[in-house]
Parts: C-alpha cells; structure tokens; sequence
C-alpha cells in the first residue's frame, strides 16, 4: 500500500495500513483520495472532508481512515463529528497514546469532560506525554475538579517546563481558580474562599494568593505562618520574603493604630505578644519599644503611620490578580516613634480674630458601604472632617456652638440642615443676618446627574443609579445658602462629580467614561467656592498623611503655608495660587493622577488672620 505524504503524516499524525477484509485495490484507492483530502483541505475544510469521507468509505476497516476524518472534524471545530470518527479508530487501535488524546481532546470540546479524563488516563498509561497531561487537567477543571487539575498540570509543567501549551493551560487555569475563591471571600463566603486558597501551596504564586487573602481579612498572624510554611516548602523565595516583610508592617501598622486610637493597653499586648512569639526579629522588639516609650511618656497621638504597602508582583495571571490588588496598599517606610504624627494635626496654629457670630456646616461622609448600595468608603473623610472642626475653632475663631457638623450624613440630615427647596434649614436659624460669616465643608461622594447638567452631594444612604431622587442638588445647595443674608459665605467641596472616585466608579451599571461629569463650582452667587478637582477629575486620597490630598493642603495653607506674602492673611488669591501648586504636583508624582483644585471668588478676601 501506498504511503500519504510526509506533510500528511506530520498534520494528520497517522501511518495507513492495509486492510484485511477489503480488497487491497479498494484500500490503495483510500490512500489516493485520503491524499487528494489533504490537498483539498488546506483550500477547502467542507470539500476535504467530503474527500476525507469518501476515503474511509473504500477502507472502513483501517482505523487510521477513521481517525483521518476524525482529525479533520476536529479541525474545523465540529467536535461532535470528530468524537464519532476518533472513537471507531480508536476502538481498532486502542494502544495508540496519540489517537486517544486526539479521542479525549474531542471529547472535552464537546462538553464531556469526565469521559474526556478517562481517555487522557488510558494515553498516559500507555505514554505519558504533555499532550496527555494537559488534557487530563482541562477535563479535572471542567469537571469542577479545579484542585485536582492544578495538581496535574503542575507536576506536568514541573516535568516539560519548555512546554508552552502546558503553561498556557497552567496559567489561564490558575488565574481562574484563584479568582473563584477570591470571589467567595469578597461575597463574605470567607471560610470557602480561604479552604480552596489552602490548596494551592504547592506553588509560590499559591503561597502569595492565600497568604495576601488572609491579610486581607485582619487574619495577619495566619497569614505569616502561612508564608513561613512556603519558605519551608520552596526555600528563600524573594517573593515570599518580600511578602512576609510587607505583611509583618500590617501587623505594626495594626498596633499603632489601634494605639493611636486610645487602644494603647491592647497595642502594646499584640506587640509584646507578637514579640515573644518571634524574639529573633529585631523590628518586632523595635516597634514594641516605640509603644512602650511613647505609653510610658504619655505621647498620645492622632495620626498614624503609613500604611504597609504590599509589593505588586509582576505576573501572566489576570483576573485574579486584579483582584488581589484589592488586598495590598503600597511601599510603606521605616516606621519611626515621630510617624504617629501628622504635621496638620500637631501644633495648629491660633488665629488672631475670634468670631463669635459665625457658622459652620462640616459634612464627613465616610462609610457608605454600610448601607449595601455598592457605594464605596471615603477613606479618611471622618478624619478630614475632625480635623477641619478643629481649624475652625483655633485658626479661624469659630465657637463650637455655632458648628453643625454630621458625620455620615443622610439625605434627610442634608435636608433638615440645609434645607430644600421652598423651605429652610438649620443653617439658616442659626444665622445672624449681616454678621455671621458662613462657612460649609462637605467631604465624601459627589455624582453627575443626567447629561451632566446637574451635580449631586451623595448622602450615605443614597444609591447613585437614582441620585435625582435621593441626592442633595449641589444647585438647591448654592439657591439656599444665597438666602441666608449672611456676612459672607465660604463653600469647600472635597468631592468629585464626575461618576468616578477615589474608591472606583459610583455607578454599578455605566462606565464612568460613558457619564457627563458635572462641575462643582457652579451658579453659587458671591459666594466663595473650593472644590477639590475640575470637571471630570478625581480627588485623591493621600494615604501617607491619612487625609484627602485636596483637604490636606488645604488645612496646610489655612494653617500658614499659603500666605505668600508673610503677612499673616491668607486669601482666596493665596489659597488658590498655593493649591494649584501643590495639589496637581503630588497627585501627578504619587498616584499618576490629574487633580486641579477650582475656586472662585473676590481674591481679595481673608480667610484666616494668622497671628
């Protein structure tokens, strides 16, 4: 009998024999025709296999005919037909590892993973080979087994590290498990998502992925002796030691925290704790010290240390480590006893005018995600509110009688202090018509409403996909204040309108990029109006001084560092040249991010008269 064409053989991977039951005529006309499908194929898939048909009608008995036409459905993605073919060949030539991976490969793209396994598992008896490992894996996966299909295709990779399909299947397959368990911890199924993350610690990327999801649910300690166990397991991996560094600054960042908020007793437990546990770590010993000595010498303090950062890795993955992101912060610095403190909020200075008559609004909207609207936090706004209260009453020489301030604000606390349209608030009884200057500070969410013709304050208890209906319109806000017959009215927004924040976009079901943002300064009549980014920006959060970055230097120049003149005023000509410097520099060097405060208003007018 004639032999196929060595181009042929290489594609369609068969050697034909001659059959014993059809005349040996019939059989070499097969081989012409399977020959002439070849050809055919390249050109024409329908009319190659036609060819392909017709061969294995003049030898059905020759299994390699068979396993031809099989091969050719398989190509032309109709895995049904292949499964057909591939099966009759394989039944006249059970022995051959290749034809049944071809088998189970057909079978696995038809939808029958648990067959497609036992085929993969007879070809591997025979020879184990990469073709057959990789399909045994991707038949455990979409049987559900994703455990068992890692183990494979790991030790499979481990044993033709070379293999491209192998690490195609091993990575594709890796990023989707360890974004099913991650999805389970971020539904609050925290105990599934942990278990099936546990399974994983045969490979470092799996070490990581457990590790970072444990410290991302407070479980610090765990997640270092599960780092230790993959230094165990896998040596002095850069990667895991760099990991437990950053982990092991959660932890200190946990003890000052808890120590600047007045947990002082608890902090220095965890770290005398967490210190005998690892007498050999030298940082440990250290950062228990700086407590002790700072609880010793009463230095209460308000700020915080920076945050750990966890170092982003570079990876193939995708999904996954999107989401993995969400559990890391960014490079934190050497803790020192002096970090417990943030420059605004020591030493505040006094201002050199008291006014009695004025008043203050304070807005703080923090923690939105409480109310199950998918709206995210607004890190440190709490903050920035307590803060801003107190450079009211020191440098600006308000009462603390005459400041509403709301923390977590709802619509209906909006309305009574604001008031709404046809009525007034508490803003308005408590002003002195022609004495009271006005002072309104509202940090938290804003949002765009229709075609960005109008801008909302978002309340906590809002959901922004119906923010007309239960925002507080920014225009009803500036109608109101100009009612007020007030001395003078000061307006600093710390939101952006424009659908996105700091904290990802407001709107569950529209891209942010598809929204009109709004602008914040709008018809607001004389008075003069902050708002911390322009049309369309972002504010951002600057984690390091644990405020927002607008907020920050903003208290900074009320504080001093924008009178540029030196002669103890700073106006709104100061403040907006000063903030313009500053806010736009550090958002672009630390964050890649375009932020252009907006002011208007007299420039000549004195905010704060510094002693």
């Amino acid at each position: 009998m004639k032999k196929l064409a060595g181009i042929y053989l290489l594609v369609f991977m068969v050697l034909l024999t001659t059959s014993p039951v059809m005349g040996i005529d019939t059989c070499d006309l097969a081989a012409d025709v399977a020959g002439k499908a070849y050809d055919k194929y390249n050109l024409d898939k329908a009319g190659g296999i036609r060819l392909f048909t017709k061969a294995l009608d003049l030898c059905p008995d020759d299994p390699a005919y068979s396993y031809n036409l099989g091969i050719a459905y398989l190509m032309h993605k109709r895995p049904v037909e292949a499964v057909k073919y591939l099966d009759r060949a394989v039944t006249g030539r059970g022995d051959n590892p290749l034809w049944l991976n071809a088998l189970s490969d057909a079978l696995l793209q038809a939808g029958k993973p648990r067959y497609a396994a036992l085929m993969a598992i007879r070809a591997g008896n025979i020879k184990k080979s990469p073709q057959s490992e990789d399909i045994l894996a991707r038949a455990r996966f979409a049987e559900g087994n994703m455990s068992e299909g890692l183990e494979i295709i790991s030790a499979a990779l481990r044993k033709w590290p070379h293999s491209k399909e192998l690490r195609k299947t091993h990575d594709e397959n890796f990023d989707r498990y360890l974004a099913h368990y991650l999805i389970l911890i971020k539904q609050g199924d925290t105990l599934r998502g942990l278990a099936g993350l546990s399974k994983v610690d045969f490979v470092v990327k799996g070490v990581e992925a457990y590790a970072l999801a444990l410290a991302g649910v407070d479980r610090l300690e765990e997640s270092i002796e599960a780092i230790d166990k993959g230094l165990g397991r896998f040596g002095q991996s850069d990667k895991l030691l760099d990991l437990k560094k950053d982990v092991k600054r959660m932890i200190f960042d946990r003890m000052y925290t808890k120590f600047a908020k007045g947990q002082r007793k608890q902090a220095l437990a965890e770290a005398k704790r967490y210190g005998d546990a690892h007498p050999n770590d030298m940082e440990a010993a250290r950062v228990y010290n700086e407590l002790f000595n700072a609880f010793i010498n009463e230095a209460a303090a308000n700020a915080l240390p920076e945050p750990a950062k966890i170092a982003k890795y570079p990876s193939s993955f995708g999904e996954s480590d999107l989401m993995l992101s969400d559990f890391k912060t960014g490079p934190s610095k050497e803790v020192k006893q002096s970090d417990l403190t943030i420059d605004i909020e020591t030493n505040i200075p006094w201002g050199a005018v008291k006014k009695p008559d004025a008043i203050a609004v304070i807005i703080g909207n923090q923690r939105y995600s409480r109310q199950g609207q998918g709206i995210g936090d607004v890190s440190f706004a709490e903050r920035d509110a307590k803060v801003m209260r107190e450079y009211l009453l020191k440098v600006m020489g308000y009462s603390a009688d005459n400041i509403i301030m709301e923390i977590d604000a709802s619509l209906g606390k909006l309305n009574n202090i604001f008031g709404v349209a046809g009525r007034d608030g508490q803003l308005h009884n408590y002003v002195r018509q022609g004495k009271s200057d006005v002072f309104v500070y509202y940090v938290g969410h804003g949002a765009p409403g229709a075609q960005g013709t109008s801008a909302y304050l978002v309340p906590v208890d809002a959901d922004v996909d119906y923010i007309a209906n239960n925002g507080y319109d920014l225009d009803q806000l500036y109608k109101n204040i100009s009612r007020l017959s007030a001395k003078s009215v000061t307006v600093v927004l710390d939101a952006c309108f424009s659908g996105d924040s700091a904290a990802g976009p407001l709107f569950k079901n529209v891209s942010p990029a598809m929204l009109k943002a709004a602008g914040p300064v709008r018809d607001s009549g004389d008075a003069v109006v902050f708002a911390g980014a322009g049309q369309g920006q972002v504010c951002t959060w600057y984690n390091s001084k644990q405020h927002s970055m607008f907020t920050y230097f903003f208290l900074k120049g009320l504080g001093g560092e924008a009178d540029l003149n030196k002669d103890k005023k700073v106006t709104t000509a100061e403040m907006k040249q000063y903030l313009a410097e500053e806010v736009p520099y550090m958002a672009q060097r630390k964050y890649n991010r375009k932020q252009e405060p907006q002011v208007k208003g007299p420039g000549d007018f004195v905010l704060v008269h510094l002693k």
